[in-house]
């Protein structure tokens, strides 16, 4: 009987080891990718080290690997320096690369200081780009209403600083629309407000 059960053990073990041996599923490796929910954001980017963006959204998303974020549907986004805000930034959709540049499809912009609204549009070729390191605006399509400049106003292929005070725009096959106002009366009745 002993001699019985010490075959059937050698057995089991010979067994266990064949299964042992046998080459097993890969383990899979998990999406690195984190999903977030009501997030609040501060990006002090290295390009602009005065400079300290604010962003809060109900769902983002970040990428380790690339160092890349997209926020979705912001309810907060507002560039400060010195502890005042200069311009705000709404998108339904705002990507910040690796090297802290944000990036959309459609971004309105308020400049704080002068009130001017800048509705900003990719194309099928380009994004719309707010370039840290250059403190410059890239925009495909640029639309601007505010107190000094109407409501109907338009560029394509626009690269302008942050305040606007330098301005390059259009190029072989664009279009310009310009609207200005004059005069003491420049901020009365239709002064168009930045809102979606």
């Amino acid at each position: 009987m002993l001699r019985a059960v010490l075959v059937i053990f050698a057995g089991v073990l010979a067994l266990l080891l064949v299964l042992a041996l046998q080459p097993g599923e890969p383990a899979g490796i998990p999406d690195s990718d984190m999903l977030l929910r009501d997030v609040a954001v501060s990006l002090h980017p290295r390009a602009d080290a005065e400079a300290v963006w604010h962003f809060a959204a109900p769902a983002a998303e970040y990428s380790p690997d690339s160092g890349v974020s997209v926020l979705r549907e912001l309810s907060d986004g507002r560039r400060t320096v010195a502890g005042e805000t200069d311009f705000t930034v709404a998108a339904g959709e705002l990507l910040i690369d690796s090297r802290d540049n944000l990036k959309g499809e459609r971004l309105l912009v308020n400049l704080v200081n002068t009130g001017e609204c800048l509705t900003m549009l990719a194309d099928d070729d380009d994004s719309v780009v707010i370039d840290q390191a250059e403190g410059r605006f890239r925009v495909p399509l640029l639309h601007i209403a505010g107190p000094s400049w109407g409501s109907d106003n338009s560029w394509q292929k626009v690269d302008a600083s942050f305040d606007l005070e330098e301005f390059s725009a259009g190029g072989p096959g664009t279009v310009t629309v310009n609207e200005f106002f004059a005069g003491a009366d420049r901020h009365g009745k239709g002064t168009p407000t930045c809102a979606d």
